[in-house]
This record gives C-alpha cells, sequence and structure tokens, in this order.
C-alpha cells in the first residue's frame, strides 16, 4: 500500500515559494548586518590601537560608512520581521545607546529564529543556507 500523499494545489507551492524567497531576503540582509557591526567593532579596536596617527582618517570614514550600512541592514530586516510601522519605531530608539543594543540583539533573534524554523543553518555572520 502506497503511503498517503496530499494534493498539492498551485496556490500552496506559490506560497511556499514566496516563504522561501522571504527567507533568503532575512539570510541576506541579516548577513550584511552583522557584518557591518563587525566592522563597527572593528574600526573602535582599530581607533583605540592607532590614537591620533594618519590612519585615523580612513578608519573614522569606515566607522561613519559601517554605521550608516547597519542602520539601513536594520531597518530592511526590522521590516522583514516586524512591519513597517514597527520598524520606523525601532529604529528611531536604535540610536538610544544600551537601547539600541537591545532592539538590535531583539531583531536579529527574531530574524535567527525565523530561519532556524526554516531550516537554514545560523551561525555567527548569518545563514549558512538549507
Amino acid at each position: 500500500m502506497a503511503a498517503f500523499e496530499p494534493m498539492v494545489t498551485p496556490e500552496y507551492r506559490a506560497l511556499q515559494s514566496q516563504k522561501m524567497g522571504d527567507l533568503n531576503v532575512i539570510a541576506s540582509r541579516q548577513r550584511v548586518l552583522l557584518i557591518c557591526i563587525l566592522l563597527r567593532v572593528f574600526c573602535v579596536v582599530a581607533a583605540l590601537v592607532f590614537g591620533k596617527s594618519a590612519a585615523i582618517g580612513p578608519i573614522q570614514m569606515t566607522f561613519g560608512l559601517s554605521i550608516l550600512g547597519s542602520m539601513l541592514f536594520f531597518f530592511l530586516l526590522a521590516m522583514r520581521t516586524h512591519g513597517i510601522i514597527v520598524s520606523v519605531v525601532l529604529v528611531l530608539f536604535v540610536w538610544i545607546p544600551i537601547v539600541g543594543l537591545l532592539i538590535l540583539v531583539l531583531v536579529n533573534g527574531k530574524a535567527t529564529r525565523m530561519l532556524r524554523d526554516g531550516g537554514y543553518s545560523v551561525g555567527l555572520l548569518g545563514a549558512r543556507g538549507r
């Protein structure tokens, strides 16, 4: 006797395909966000090491660009995980030092949970794929 196979409609396949597309977008945005955060940490450490040398100008420029990039990808990731209205409010609160870190951890945690539920393996720099 053959195993029971449910009938799969085209609408169901389209919904599954859209869900996989959303997970791919979340995975890529999370990866870029985490790279920007690591770049910010690297710039702070480099600024402490180099002090007032000639290398501080490029370090400050890189730090500024990493802040802008992380805010952009934080907003885009929060839009996928929490919706547009909540993501606008979260971006406003991210500028508060400790609160911003907590919000960043919460949004990253939700993205990680969504990716793991979708079958992705998530590591230090985001999802590795299925």
